[in-house]
């Protein structure tokens, strides 16, 4: 579990650069907030993705479909924060 919520890390900072990179901003305090809240919400993301996962790896046959039923149960909010 610990290994993918902290691979979401890594992530979340490559988004970012590769954002202010495409608009040409730099990285100054708001920016650096900015990715920091990024950064939070994508381990929450993944910490809520691994927990649904286990949880329903006691009903599923396999650990394969219980990650594909715990991302379809978890897309939408996730979608809805990340757009937000």
């Amino acid at each position: 579990m610990a290994l993918v919520a902290i691979s979401a890390a890594p992530a979340a900072m490559a988004g970012v650069v590769v954002v202010l990179w495409i608009t040409g901003t730099t990285l100054n305090l708001q920016s650096f907030i900015g990715s920091i809240m990024a950064i939070g919400v994508a381990m929450a993301n993944a910490i809520l993705l691994v927990t649904f996962a286990e949880e329903s790896e006691s009903r599923a046959p396999d650990a394969a479909s219980a990650a594909r039923g715990a991302a379809a149960s978890r897309v939408r909010p996730i979608l809805m924060t990340a757009i937000a």
